[in-house]
C-alpha cells in the first residue's frame, strides 16, 4: 500500500503509570517510521509524565508541548491538530496500548474508501473483554459502547458501518476533520472532556461523512473508571460502589462533565424530527436519570446551571452546523 503521513496526538494529564505501557505500543508499531510523527500535549501535569514522555524513545519523531493549566481534553486534542499536519489524525488515550498493525488497518481502508472520514477498531480492556465496539445512538438517545464488558467473541469480528467511535483510538481523515469545523473548533471546547469524540462523529456524520468499525484492528484500553450498569439484583454493590464514586472527587468531576454534555450534545446535534419521533423513550429515560440521580449522585443537579448558560451557545453551534449541511446540499 501507499503510505500516507499519520501524526498520532495525545492528551495527558496526570499519566505517568501509563506512559510506560503506551510507548511499548508505540514502538512497535508496523508503519514506516519516517510517515509517522507523535504530537503529545500535556494539560499541566503534577507527576513525572512530561519527564517519562521526554525521556522515551519512540523511534519516531515527537513533539511535546506543556500547558500551564488543564484545558480540557478538547481543547488540548484542537491545540495538537493546529501544529500538526499530516494527511491522517490517530487521537489515541495515554491509556492505551495499540497493537502494531492498527494504523495500516485503518489507513489502508480510509484510503480505499473516499467517502469515509473517520474509522476505529476493537478496544479491548486489560482483562480482554470488550471495552467498545464502536458507539451507537439509541432511540432513548443514549450512547452505547457495543459489547463493554462482553467476551471477546465473534460477535463483533464484523466490519460495519457506525455510529461513532471511541476517541481513545480514533483516526480521522484532516479533510474530513476541516470540513466539519464549527467556530473554528474541531473537538468542542466547551464540552471540556467526555462526548466530545460522539458530537465529532455525529457532526461528521450530518456533514456527509461515513464512520467505519474495523475488528482487526486492536486497541487495550485501561478507561480510567468503569460502573458495573445499575439493576436491582445489584443493589447492594452498586450502592457501595456509588458511595466510594461520591468521595472521590476526580471522579465526581468526570461523573459531573458526562451529565452535562450529554443534554448538550443533544441541544447542539439532534434534529427536532427525531426527538418527536422518539420522545416516549427519550422521555422514559429522562425521568428514570432523574430517579436515579435523587437516590445516588445529588450532586450531578449543580450543572444545571452550568447547562443553561451553554445552551444558547449550543443553538449557535447548531446554526453553523446545519448551514454547512444545507450548503452541502445545494451543492450537491
Amino acid at each position: 500500500m501507499n503510505y500516507p503521513t499519520v501524526d498520532i496526538i495525545t492528551v495527558t494529564y496526570n499519566s505517568f503509570s501509563d506512559m510506560k505501557k503506551y510507548f511499548e505500543g508505540i514502538k512497535e508499531i508496523n508503519y514506516p517510521k519516517n510517515k509517522l510523527k507523535l504530537y503529545i500535549r500535556d494539560n499541566a501535569s503534577m507527576d513525572n509524565t512530561v519527564e517519562i514522555v521526554k525521556n522515551e524513545s519512540a523511534g519516531i519523531k515527537k513533539s511535546i508541548t506543556t500547558n500551564k493549566d488543564n484545558v480540557g481534553f478538547s481543547k488540548g486534542n484542537n491545540q495538537a491538530i493546529e501544529k500538526s499536519n499530516a494527511k491522517y489524525i490517530l487521537f489515541l488515550n495515554p491509556d492505551t496500548y495499540i497493537t502494531k498493525d492498527c494504523i495500516r488497518i485503518l489507513v489502508d481502508f480510509l484510503e480505499k474508501n473516499k467517502e469515509y472520514g473517520f474509522a476505529g477498531g476493537k478496544l479491548l480492556k486489560l482483562d480482554g473483554t470488550i471495552d467498545s465496539a464502536g458507539i451507537l445512538l439509541t432511540k432513548n438517545r443514549k450512547f452505547a459502547d457495543r459489547g463493554i464488558g462482553k467476551k471477546d467473541t465473534k460477535e463483533f469480528n464484523k466490519e460495519e458501518d457506525i455510529f461513532a467511535i471511541c476517541g481513545a483510538g480514533l483516526l480521522c481523515k484532516r479533510r474530513m476533520l476541516e470540513d466539519i469545523k464549527v467556530m473554528e473548533e474541531y473537538f468542542d471546547e466547551d464540552f471540556f472532556a467526555y462526548y466530545e469524540d460522539i458530537d465529532l462523529c455525529w457532526r461528521a456524520g450530518k456533514m456527509g461523512w461515513k464512520g467505519k468499525y474495523i475488528p482487526k484492528a486492536v486497541i487495550y484500553h485501561k478507561r480510567g473508571h468503569d460502573l458495573e450498569p445499575f439493576t436491582l439484583r445489584r443493589w447492594t454493590s452498586h450502592t457501595k460502589k456509588r458511595r466510594a464514586y461520591i468521595k472521590n472527587d476526580k471522579i465526581k468531576i468526570g461523573r459531573r462533565l458526562l451529565f452535562r454534555n450529554s443534554i448538550l450534545i443533544l441541544f447542539k446535534e439532534e434534529e427536532l424530527s427525531t426527538l418527536l419521533k422518539n420522545s416516549i423513550p427519550i422521555l422514559g429515560r429522562l425521568i428514570g436519570r432523574l430517579a436515579y440521580i435523587a437516590l445516588f449522585e445529588g450532586y450531578l443537579l449543580k450543572e444545571v446551571s452550568t447547562i443553561a448558560d451553554l445552551i444558547p451557545v449550543m443553538i449557535e453551534k447548531r446554526k453553523e452546523i446545519n448551514m454547512k449541511k444545507n450548503e452541502r446540499s445545494i451543492d450537491s
